[in-house]
């Protein structure tokens, strides 16, 4: 069950209401960062909805986006979306950024998880740079990023966290490293 998207780990949660192991690094550095009274959170590529829903069971006002059609329709059946966790099917591209951003605002969403999407953003032409200006723009004020699993033959241009993170920096800095693939940044004021 190595995937993030494994059907199993819908049909664990779904049989004893444990959330798969695969977000806890993710989910306890955002809960070790921010809480609830932060403001909402967007779980930007959402897949199935499995951390979006853990992070509204914890309380916060969740908002996911998806360009999935399947994960999302796998999630709405598991339960994961639903009233209290909306998801939104949206394939992202550099024309939809102001779009993107008066969703963020309208939603009232300050932190943003962002975990093992950014290269598939940037493949569409949404580089962390343009991303990175829509959030800050939108009042978003907490970025975590989970970046893919370092490997020594990665070709992608975002082949690690840092690599994401240098692409950000005109509006955010890096405050904590969690292992090599997690971070938690910051809007630089």
């Amino acid at each position: 069950m190595s995937r993030f998207d494994a059907a199993e780990h819908l049909y664990d949660w779904q049989r004893s209401g444990r959330f798969p192991r695969i977000h806890d690094d993710i989910y306890n550095l955002i809960r070790s960062e921010v809480s609830p009274s932060d403001g909402a959170v967007l779980d930007l590529g959402a897949s199935t909805g499995l951390l979006a829903r853990r992070l509204q069971h914890a309380r916060f006002a969740v908002h996911a986006v998806e360009a999935d059609a399947n994960s999302i329709d796998a999630g709405r059946t598991a339960g994961t979306y639903g009233p209290s966790v909306p998801v939104r099917h949206w394939m992202l591209t550099p024309g939809q950024m102001p779009e993107f951003g008066e969703f963020l605002r309208e939603a009232g969403v300050t932190i943003v998880a962002a975990r093992r999407v950014l290269p598939e953003l940037d493949n569409a032409g949404v580089t962390p740079e343009i991303l990175g200006e829509t959030l800050a723009k939108a009042g978003v004020r907490h970025l975590f990023l989970e970046g893919r699993a370092p490997r020594q033959d990665a070709k992608h241009r975002l082949r690690s966290v840092s690599d994401e993170v240098a692409g950000l920096e005109t509006h955010w800095k890096a405050v904590t490293f969690d292992g090599k693939q997690r971070t938690y940044l910051t809007l630089k004021e």
